[in-house]
C-alpha cells in the first residue's frame, strides 16, 4: 500500500475509469488480490502507481 503523494485511492481511480460506484468494485476486486494484511482491514486504500496501473488494466474494459 502506498503512502506517498503519488498514491491514488479506489474512488479516484474509479472516476478516472468512468465508473460511478465510488470505487466499490475496485475495492472488492482488490480484496481478492491479497495486497493487504488482515491488520490493514478498515484502513483507507492508497495505491502505488504500479498498483494503479494493474487495476487500470483489469478494469479498463469493464
Amino acid at each position: 500500500m502506498a503512502t506517498s503523494n503519488d498514491a491514488i485511492t479506489p474512488p479516484e481511480l474509479a472516476r478516472a475509469l468512468g465508473h460511478r460506484d465510488g470505487g466499490k468494485a475496485i475495492r472488492r476486486w482488490l480484496r481478492t488480490q491479497s495486497w493487504r494484511s488482515e491488520a490493514e482491514k478498515g484502513v483507507r486504500w492508497c495505491l502505488s502507481p504500479e498498483q494503479a496501473d494493474f487495476v487500470r488494466n483489469e478494469f479498463r474494459n469493464r
